[in-house]
């Protein structure tokens, strides 16, 4: 468990658990994710938060989820797309493919486990005396991605809460009107080395600028992208262990 303070003008308490890329599949099945759910719970959060690739590929078994459907928060559990649930990948070379696009099946058996799906959308919760905006776009790689959609009519007051599945999606300033961003997608590299980094290069534009952990950009947003917990190709992992982050957000 990563844990992690984030200060905000005027917020109130809250604690937001992020689980990310779980890649269900010939690795993960029904008893890691019990076990998963169980020591999320265990976190007591405000807020559960899972930001896409709920699958490995095209054998993956979507009743692998089912436990999520007890996960336990006042606030409830919202999840974006990744791009291993949308059949999105991507070479050694840089270019982009598409194989086996799975995601109304994905997005149909996370809502029937209770899980919120956020497609360019956003939903406006009230906490603690205050608005809490939790928003959802589609990764950068799909051609449905709106960011603007996904942001809007939000009160200016509102801690708003932006998931994208990829980190690119900082890279569109509309990002910016989020004070909270969370990703996953990297795992952090997967296989890392001491004072060098991911062995493998990272499938995404930042690259290697930003691979994990959390960051303040320079208009004062905070961005968190989780390492994962599952694996992915390899089942691996070198001095990057699988996390559950957990973001203890506090006012000044």
């Amino acid at each position: 468990v990563r844990r992690e303070r984030l200060t905000l003008p005027a917020a109130k308490k809250l604690r937001i658990a992020v689980v990310s890329d779980l890649h269900v599949g010939p690795y993960n099945g029904v008893k890691f994710v019990q076990k998963l759910v169980a020591k999320v719970n265990a976190l007591e959060p405000d807020l559960v938060v899972l930001p896409g690739d709920f699958i490995e590929g095209d054998t993956s078994n979507l009743t692998d989820l089912a436990p999520l459907q007890f996960l336990r928060s006042p606030l409830g559990t919202y999840a974006v797309l990744g791009n291993h649930d949308t059949g999105h990948y991507i070479t050694l070379s840089g270019e982009r493919y598409i194989h086996n696009d799975r995601t109304d099946e994905v997005c149909k058996a996370l809502s029937d486990y209770g899980v919120r799906m956020l497609r360019n959308e956003r939903v406006l919760e009230d906490y603690n005396g205050r608005k809490i905006a939790i928003a959802g776009a589609d990764h950068v790689w799909m051609k449905s991605t709106d960011l603007k959609k996904a942001l809007k009519d939000i009160p200016p007051a509102a801690l708003t809460i932006l998931l994208a599945h990829i980190p690119d999606i900082i890279l569109d300033e509309d990002s910016r009107m989020a004070d909270i961003i969370i990703s996953g997608h990297t795992h952090g590299g997967q296989l890392r080395l001491p004072f060098i980094g991911p062995i493998s290069p990272i499938p995404d534009e930042l690259g290697r600028k930003y691979t994990w952990g959390l960051r303040q950009l320079e208009n004062g947003t905070w961005v968190d992208i989780s390492c994962g917990i599952g694996v992915s190709g390899v089942r691996s992992r070198l001095f990057c262990p699988p996390e559950i982050v957990v973001l203890e957000v506090g006012g000044e």
